[in-house]
């Protein structure tokens, strides 16, 4: 969710922009530094906090206008098979992750 805010702040707020990212960013840091001291925090809790950020890039790929040419069809079709093979990654990692949920880290 943090990344997800943190792409569709406007750098067009100005200062007010620079705030909200500080602001998200020492609100992430205590969250996640406060979450991977519990005892059940394991390789999952990781595989999600990555997960999650790839996956706000992956939605907003659909949103944000190319730096180069247009939204056309094969920047869309780009975008799916990105996002497809981040989903088909993150199961992977998942799998692995869960099976080996019982070895040290």
């Amino acid at each position: 969710m943090a990344g997800s805010v943190f792409l569709v702040i406007q750098p067009a707020w100005g200062w007010y922009a620079v705030v909200a990212y500080v602001v998200l960013d020492m609100a992430g840091i205590v969250a996640v530094v406060a979450w991977s001291r519990r005892a059940a925090w394991g390789r999952l809790h990781e595989l999600a906090l990555a997960g999650g950020a790839a996956l706000a890039y992956a939605w907003h790929a659909f949103l944000q206008q190319p730096v180069v040419g247009d939204k056309g069809v094969v920047g869309r079709a780009g975008n799916a098979v990105f996002a497809l093979a981040l989903l088909a990654l993150l199961a992977v990692g998942a799998r692995r992750s869960a099976s080996s949920s019982t070895a040290p880290r």
